[in-house]
């Protein structure tokens, strides 16, 4: 099943850079397109069923990732291709973000995480953290073991 998926997003990836091609200006620059995408939740096809997306102000160059109870921050890479990426590598996260659908991977085992991703409006960023905060167990409490001194 793995292999499948990431086969499928390989041949996915390749289909929307041909489909855009390389874009570069005079300066031999590449250009990057400035997509206009919502913020929320994504619900996934393949792997984790639900990614939260928050975009900042600035000018498509960050996107926070609600991803299993945590906020990863990410930024935007240049692309070849001009579509976004979005990576962090202390986490191994990469988000590619596009109109028709998103994937999220893990740059460290080469692998996807969340596949074939599209935009859930009726889905909150609120109601995903509710929903992860409710499925995690409770926490043990740890006690300390006080060494007696006799």
């Amino acid at each position: 099943m793995v292999r499948k998926v990431g086969i499928g997003c390989a041949l996915w990836l390749i289909a929307a850079q041909w489909a855009y091609g390389s874009a570069q200006n005079e300066s031999g620059e590449f250009t990057q397109l400035d997509l206009r995408l919502p913020t929320g939740v994504y619900r996934c096809a393949y792997g984790e069923p639900l990614v939260g997306i928050e975009r900042s102000s600035e000018l498509n160059e960050r996107v926070k990732v609600h991803y299993q109870g945590r906020v990863h921050e990410l930024r935007r890479e240049v692309s070849k291709s001009g579509l976004p990426r979005f990576s962090d590598e202390t986490t191994g996260l990469l988000w590619i973000d596009l109109p028709w659908k998103s994937v999220l991977l893990n740059l460290k085992n080469e692998r996807p995480i969340a596949n074939d991703c599209t935009f859930a409006p009726e889905l909150a960023l609120a109601q995903l953290d509710k929903r992860v905060a409710a499925e995690r167990p409770p926490q043990e409490k740890r006690v300390k073991k006080v060494a007696k001194n006799h």
